[in-house]
């Protein structure tokens, strides 16, 4: 009676503590779900807080974009009115044309312009310009001037080679003495426009 007394005893304690084992058990379940739901809370507000940052800086790096996009635009509008204003001032600008001698007083006094005369010379300094190859360009230009001091033609060469060689003071004397001097209209068309984008430059 004894022996079936203490086997139920220890049944009894043995289930009990079956019940504590699974009670703990339940209870380190749900307190470990617990830490890792604030583990992954606080990784989860840490990886939002990055991103809100990120998101900061782009927001900052777009407006000091959209600022210098508006500076830029001012600044082309501003460029913009002043190649308006040398265009009107181009435009104003009265070209004199000299007046065609009649058949009568070309047979009468035979006459020999430098153009004719130098057209070889100056369409060759034209060509050596135009390919880049402005020192013997320039030598050219500079002895045509030397020989006739008054040839507007090769001070309108030397003007334009100065330009292209960006040396914008010395082209615009040059150009100026070549506009002084006689030259073809088309020329001197050429020798004002220089002249306005060295003055826009």
């Amino acid at each position: 009676m004894f022996k079936k007394y203490a086997h139920m005893m220890v049944v009894h304690w043995i289930t009990i503590l079956g019940i504590i084992l699974i009670a703990a058990g339940i209870f380190l379940t749900y307190k470990g779900q617990n830490i890792r739901n604030k583990f992954d809370n606080e990784r989860l507000h840490q990886r939002i807080s990055e991103k809100t940052s990120q998101i900061g800086e782009l927001v900052n790096g777009n407006n000091e974009l959209l600022t210098k996009i508006d500076e830029y635009q001012e600044s082309l509008s501003e460029k913009d009115e002043i190649i308006q204003q040398l265009e009107a001032q181009i435009a104003e600008l009265s070209v004199s044309v000299p007046k065609q001698p009649t058949d009568e007083q070309i047979e009468a006094v035979p006459q020999v312009s430098p153009e004719s005369e130098f057209s070889d010379v100056i369409a060759q300094a034209k060509s050596l310009c135009n390919k880049g190859r402005y020192d013997e360009a320039y030598k050219i230009a500079d002895d045509l001037r030397q020989k006739n001091p008054d040839f507007g033609l090769a001070y309108f060469l030397l003007g334009t080679i100065e330009m292209r060689k960006e040396h914008y003071d010395e082209g615009e004397e040059l150009l100026n003495r070549a506009i002084q001097r006689e030259l073809p209209d088309e020329d001197k068309a050429w020798a004002f426009h220089n002249l306005g984008i060295s003055s826009v430059r």
